[in-house]
């Protein structure tokens, strides 16, 4: 156990301890270093032992205090604080009464040594920005493959290749190394875990299942093994995890967007399910989820942290995407059905739209500035269909649906392209798209053709899209850890081209947020969320509480402008599984 570790364990004792004597939850409390020079940015989380409890996390502000809000579902004889901040590690912590209730106040040591503190993209910052077998390796492994890289399992993997390579031999046996973890990727692109079954009713005897672990079809092609295992076989060759110096880590970073006024609360969802995206609805008080894995929502009371969960109807599978729609109503992509669903947040009754065909793999629905679906001008609403290439549009009344085939980029396959994000511009004439592993475009809906079509570098992978109200379009491009945008009113505009200040953080969405003028970034491979200001090209970052923490989208409430977000790692089981409500303390 590490000292951080034990430290903890000892808090929490500490506290319960003083706890019993607090008649009410009021908890303050200041982080400083030795010599009482107070830390600002610390993160401070309240963790109750008892399992399904809601987790608080506030951050130290200038002075180095804290304050924390009332805690939903915590009991008075089970909770335990945590400190953490990068470069940082506790040296002491002291509890007790003040004229509030109860104080703490932890002491905290400079660390240069940070290797068991950074996430995995810090191991990826030797990699070459230019190189696009370096950009390919992290969307394929951190951006497309669901999961953080290098993560421990990740590093015990490197080090046991690296230690049975034969000296005569290295390049090649670490090589094909990577190539059998590749071949790997691709049988467990279609189970949710290595003891689940097949996705998208896909059996071992059915046709398909070959075809779909083929390299030509597979979302992990013969082209992106190549680049993945000679860029890997080279780079990690005798990778040191155990040292990372703080120095090296800084230049990673943003400011801090946090204050001392920033909340993050996590629900812990109780299950080993895939919880990949948060929806609410001004109909609704609840939160609402999706387990894609286990065929159900969920309906998240924001007071207890109770979940209800509700099962799909037998052959309704795998809600995927949540979003919205324009009268309240919650639109839900069924991609192991094929088909799309409708909810109605307060009668809690449902549609279903079951007809988009074989494996279409209904994916996202077009949403507008405020990441609500849309109504084109006759009532439709759009969809990506990520396994036949088509936009769909759906008449939401009479049922009545038309697909449109999309051009397919050159070289690739129809589901290795993989059309993936979708979003529409203010008067609802034209919808913009990403293929997953190639392209960004537009479609005119009033003309039925495509005019616009940005092939984008190898390994860039454009992913979830934003569009403001100003139909500026963004694009998070996950192996490039860049944001894409385009002034889409402009003929005239060429794309700009935002850095993240971690290029490996494996951006997978983002979010335009009409409050605040700026686009929140969804990271899988940092742990962190950012906030990009494009009017000046800067970037904050806010820290998430827990480690594995890939997300997949933000959601902003259109009231309050606070923050909802899912953590969504791939295989399940083997990261956490909360949904998180973060409010920025910026409003």
């Amino acid at each position: 156990m590490s000292n951080q570790s034990r430290l903890s364990v000892v808090s929490g004792l500490l506290l319960s301890f003083w706890w019993a004597a607090v008649p009410a939850l009021e908890m303050s409390g200041q982080v400083t270093a030795v010599d009482t020079t107070p830390i600002t940015g610390v993160m401070v989380t309240a963790t109750s032992t008892v399992p399904g409890a809601t987790t608080t996390t506030v951050f130290s502000g200038e002075n180095g205090e804290f304050t924390f809000p009332d805690i939903p579902g915590a009991s008075v004889d089970d909770l335990a604080l945590t400190v953490r901040k990068i470069g940082f590690r506790q040296s002491s912590a002291e509890f007790g009464r003040g004229t509030s209730g109860f104080t703490a106040h932890f002491k905290m040591v400079r660390v240069d040594n940070v290797a068991d503190q950074v996430p995995p993209s810090a191991w990826l910052s030797g990699l070459s920005l230019q190189d696009r077998g370096a950009r390919a390796t992290v969307a394929t492994c951190a951006g497309s493959g669901c999961h953080q890289f290098p993560d421990q399992r990740v590093q015990r993997f490197t080090l046991a290749l690296n230690q049975s390579a034969p000296s005569e031999q290295v390049t090649p046996h670490l090589e094909q190394g990577w190539r059998s973890m590749v071949s790997y990727m691709r049988l467990m692109a279609l189970r949710f875990a290595p003891d689940l079954g097949l996705r998208w009713g896909i059996t071992p005897e059915d046709p398909n299942f070959a075809r779909y672990i083929s390299a030509e079809n597979s979302l992990f092609n013969q082209r992106d093994e190549d680049l993945v295992a000679t860029t890997l076989s080279h780079y990690l060759a005798g990778m040191n995890f155990e040292e990372y110096s703080a120095d090296e880590f800084a230049v990673l970073r943003a400011p801090l967007g946090v204050t001392e006024k920033t909340v993050i609360r996590e629900y812990d969802l109780r299950t080993d399910g895939w919880t990949r995206e948060v929806a609410i609805s001004p109909l609704s008080p609840y939160a609402w989820v999706v387990e894609d894995s286990k065929d159900r929502v969920g309906r998240l009371n924001l007071t207890s942290g109770h979940v209800t969960w509700s099962d799909l109807p037998e052959g309704q599978q795998g809600p995927h995407t949540i979003n919205a729609g324009p009268d309240g109503e919650l639109w839900i992509s069924l991609e192991e059905s094929f088909g799309m669903a409708r909810l109605d947040p307060v009668t809690e009754q449902w549609r279903f739209y079951p007809d988009f065909g074989e494996f279409s793999l209904v994916h996202d629905a077009c949403f507008n500035e405020k990441r609500v679906v849309q109504k084109d001008s006759s009532g439709r609403i759009w969809m990506t269909l990520l396994g036949t290439n088509q936009l769909a549009s759906l008449e939401p009344e009479s049922g009545a649906l038309e697909t449109v085939d999309m051009p397919v980029p050159e070289g690739e396959s129809i589901f290795h392209a993989a059309l993936y994000g979708c979003v529409i511009n203010s008067d609802s004439s034209k919808l913009w798209f990403t293929h997953l592993n190639s392209t960004i475009g537009s479609f005119d809906i009033t003309t039925g053709e495509v005019d616009a079509w940005f092939d984008m570098p190898e390994g860039s992978m454009p992913h979830r899209m934003a569009i403001d109200e100003r139909d500026v379009v963004y694009v998070a491009l996950s192996g490039e850890g860049q944001v894409w945008a385009l002034d889409s009113r402009d003929p005239s505009a060429k794309p700009v081209l935002y850095d993240l200040p971690d290029r490996n953080s494996a951006p997978y969405s983002v979010t335009w947020d009409t409050h605040r003028q700026a686009l929140w970034v969804a990271t899988g491979n940092n742990n962190i969320i950012y906030q990009l200001n494009p009017a000046t090209g800067k970037f904050l970052e806010f820290p998430l509480p827990r480690n594995d923490a890939f997300l997949r989208m933000i959601e902003v409430d259109q009231e309050t402008g606070d923050l909802w977000t899912a953590y969504a790692r791939l295989p399940v089981g083997d990261g956490p599984n909360y949904a998180v409500w973060m409010v920025p303390g910026d409003l």
